[in-house]
């Protein structure tokens, strides 16, 4: 769907000039949440296409997934790996090899849990640092075609009846983790679960436009001003994720329903401008090479 791909435009623009020091974008990192919620709608298609037809198999799940993952995540950590031996002091080599060995086998969200928060200086030296969120991904893909399959097979699709309670219970535990443990709260997968799992409702439960026109095309532009909340009202400062990421999430949810229903909408359509679905195309390359460039920029400086 072209609407997605101008999407990830959306979010992955905002990422990259957040983390270039754009100040007018404050929130340019809630980004990462638009990009999970599309991730768990997408995927939840791909798997449920699979058990409706009959051809489910979780190895040829993870086979398309490290298809589509693995090439570019290779290439730019051998590249960054060859910078990293001119750039970096042997001091600091050792640290970096960790990390990565964490991003290559996706747990280098906990390795970053552990050795660095995310909006600290330090971190703007760590080339490595944003694999964290395909950790996050990766490890949701893991138990995700697991779950599926076994509440399709027995629960009768009765979707919510499991998927609900986990994402209640993920985002009361998000919300408690912005103040008492922020950094697990900002990397670790049970605080972010229920973004992923909010793109797979949608998937799985389709609901049906609404009678109005009128109210699909405010639908879209609500989205729009929920994502323009989270990019310009919120700050590496605030308690984060928790309240302040419905705002991204719930805006990534009414663009997907818009687009899925009403895709002649004035919001689909602006995200359907080639602009925009160009680099929403290149979205997971341009996020891949971004940070290494900041990061060694930053350390050379």
């Amino acid at each position: 769907r072209r609407d997605i791909d101008g999407l990830r435009a959306v979010a992955v623009l905002p990422v990259v000039l957040f983390h270039f020091g754009i100040s007018a974008i404050p929130g340019g990192f809630t980004g990462v949440d638009i990009f999970f919620v599309i991730s768990g709608y997408l995927i939840t298609g791909s798997l449920l296409d699979d058990l409706e037809r009959g051809q489910f198999s979780i190895v040829a799940f993870y086979w398309r997934r490290a298809r589509r993952i693995l090439p570019a995540l290779i290439f730019v950590t051998l590249l960054t790996c060859i910078a990293a031996l001119f750039i970096l002091l042997p001091s600091d080599l050792h640290e970096f090899s960790l990390s990565v060995i964490a991003a290559s086998t996706f747990w280098s969200n906990i390795y970053f849990w552990k050795t660095s928060n995310y909006f600290s200086i330090d971190a703007e030296l760590r080339p490595l640092l944003h694999t964290w969120s395909l950790s996050v991904e990766e490890q949701y893909y893991i138990f995700a075609p697991i779950l599926m399959f076994l509440i399709y097979r027995y629960f009768g699709k009765r979707w919510l009846t499991i998927l609900l309670p986990i994402i209640l219970g993920s985002f009361v535990l998000a919300v408690m983790a912005t103040w008492l443990a922020p950094s697990a709260g900002f990397y670790l997968l049970p605080t972010r679960i229920w973004e992923l799992m909010l793109g797979a409702v949608l998937m799985l439960k389709r609901p049906p436009p609404l009678s109005s026109r009128f109210l699909m095309e405010l639908l879209g532009l609500a989205g729009f001003g929920l994502l323009a909340i989270g990019f310009f009202a919120i700050s590496e400062s605030d308690p984060f994720p928790g309240y302040n990421a419905l705002y991204p999430c719930l805006g990534t949810v009414l663009l997907i329903y818009v687009g899925q229903n009403s895709p002649s909408t004035i919001a689909s359509r602006i995200l359907e401008v080639r602009p925009l679905v160009w680099i929403g195309l290149i979205s997971y390359s341009l996020y891949l090479v971004h940070w290494p460039i900041n990061a060694f920029a930053h350390y050379l400086s």
